[in-house]
């Protein structure tokens, strides 16, 4: 039912936890920005010993031109409320969160416009910051506070601008996508929900993330400028790709197991998507049918904090999960902060 070998690629002892009380989601919304660009619509060459379509699996991505993570989470917030008839009056609190940075607004916290932007005039807000893998933790934060009775209505949101934070002279810039996702938490019916939840977390010397630093400022440009830009260090694909392949089976694997879940009694597995070749190694190393994995790499590319959102958005709007579903939920971001969560699909 379990594999051992995984417990090797726990990063702390940080144990996952089972939940009694239903907490789980009840509306979902997206916002896609409408520019799309292709990979043949930048201006990158991609070194002629990587074939990226097939290694990488990412063929389009959405641009926020002129757009901020805060501007693009507003209309996800907006989206999930008007798509469910939540009166935004209702809403005890919003959290959230991104990894692209704004140097022009690096404060304050963009959790306060949105929360002003969709008129929740009842509620507090605050971000969370966790890196590229900051929604689960975010996600994790309301189910503790309506757990406890604090709060009876959270939304969480994750909004990325990435296109506007990648230096555009590396290939690696073509697996980033635009995009903005929205949950709303709360009590929902016994049985359903999240059931269990799983984080560890480790540092470690000279990972990917964003910093200040020179680059080429668009796909468009070659024109120099200073601003806050993705960065992968040149090794750390080399050295933490065969870690990363493992980590989220094995903190999906805590969150199963505390459950008394076996694998394969999951409907859908929806991870934050990085590229196609880690899909499938996470895929090889739970041992599930990638059949059961919902994605939308192809099309929007990695969109960090957004990603997983915006595919729970996709797969409800298309229909593929319905009232009942089990589904587990994985993410990564570097240096290391690894999460993962079982619910029950509520709506």
């Amino acid at each position: 039912m379990f594999n051992p070998e995984l417990k090797n690629y726990l990063l702390s002892g940080a144990q996952a936890k089972k939940y009694s009380n239903p907490v789980g989601i009840t509306a979902v919304g997206a916002y896609m920005p409408e520019k799309n660009l292709t990979n043949a619509d930048i201006a990158i060459e991609v070194p002629a010993e990587v074939n990226f379509d097939q290694a990488f699996g990412i063929f389009n991505r959405r641009v926020g031109e002129n757009e901020t993570p805060g501007s693009m989470a507003t209309k996800a917030a907006l989206n999930a409320v008007e798509k469910f008839n939540v009166d935004p009056k209702t809403i005890d609190l919003v959290i959230a969160t991104h990894a692209s940075k704004n140097i022009e607004q690096l404060t304050p916290p963009i959790a306060a416009e949105v929360q002003t932007g969709i008129g929740a005039v009842n509620a507090g807000a605050f971000n969370v910051d966790c890196g590229y893998n900051g929604f689960l933790p975010s996600v994790f934060t309301a189910i503790a506070f309506v757990q406890a009775g604090i709060y009876n209505k959270v939304l969480v949101v994750a909004g990325e601008t990435l296109m506007d934070n990648v230096d555009f002279s590396d290939f690696k810039a073509l697996t980033i996508g635009d995009g903005a996702g929205a949950v709303i938490i709360e009590k929902v019916e016994e049985g359903y929900g999240f059931l269990s939840t799983h984080h560890m977390s480790r540092g470690a010397e000279k990972a990917a993330g964003i910093k200040i630093k020179s680059g080429n400022p668009s796909y468009s440009s070659k024109q120099n400028s200073v601003k806050a830009y993705q960065y992968v260090e040149p090794i750390s694909l080399q050295r933490d790709v065969p870690f990363l392949q493992r980590y989220i089976p094995a903190s999906i694997q805590e969150s199963l197991e505390v459950i008394s879940l076996d694998k394969d009694k999951v409907d859908h597995y929806i991870f934050g998507q990085q590229f196609a070749g880690l899909t499938y190694s996470w895929i090889q190393n739970l041992g599930i049918d990638g059949a059961r994995v919902f994605e939308t790499l192809k099309d929007f590319a990695a969109m960090k904090t957004a990603s997983i959102p915006v595919n729970i958005f996709e797969a409800y709007s298309k229909g593929i999960l319905k009232k009942g579903d089990l589904i587990a939920l994985g993410d990564q971001g570097a240096n290391w902060y690894i999460s993962s969560a079982i619910l029950r699909w509520s709506i």
